[in-house]
């Protein structure tokens, strides 16, 4: 399904996401989601996560999800993220 609203790109099938998660050697996937944009709070969270993960075996846990998309609009925050995480 399409929206052609600009973040078309960042929706993903469930095949599509099982191949992302393998190709970034996923051996688990934990989710983190809030209403508010992600600030260091969030981000303790979230590497406490996966610090928890590690700590019962994972090798490499990925976490998905993240913050703002109910209060900042989604393609505002991926404007703001993409250059940042695509050099």
């Amino acid at each position: 399904m399409t929206y052609n609203d600009g973040l078309d790109q960042y929706r993903l099938t469930p095949k599509e996401l099982y191949a992302e998660f393998e190709a970034k050697g996923a051996d688990v996937v934990f989710a983190f989601q809030t209403r508010n944009p992600t600030h260091a709070g969030h981000a303790f969270l979230m590497n406490t996560g996966r610090e928890r993960l590690m700590a019962r075996g994972y090798k490499n846990p990925v976490c998905v999800g993240g913050g703002g998309e109910m209060h900042i609009r989604m393609h505002l925050n991926m404007v703001y993220v993409q250059p940042r995480t695509n050099p």
